[in-house]
């Protein structure tokens, strides 16, 4: 599995999520 990890602006906070399909969807 791969771990997803971003930054969100608004809260100001990194935000990370466990992800099972390894997929660039932006």
């Amino acid at each position: 599995m791969t771990v997803s990890c971003w930054f969100q602006v608004k809260i100001k906070e990194t935000l990370c999520m466990t992800v099972e399909i390894e997929a660039e969807n932006e």
